[in-house]
């Protein structure tokens, strides 16, 4: 029984762990796209 609560605890801390870098990851990706637009648009306004 212990050791079945040590597992689900164990479980919850990672996907707790997994969601986060997820998160990061895709706000990372988000924020990669908004400035890769941001400067084509820069490009086009020069020309």
């Amino acid at each position: 029984m212990a050791a079945l609560v040590q597992g689900i605890k164990m479980l919850a801390k990672y996907g707790i762990m997994n969601l986060a870098s997820g998160g990061m990851l895709l706000i990372g990706i988000v924020l990669l796209i908004i400035f890769t637009l941001r400067y084509a648009n820069l490009k086009v306004m020069i020309r």
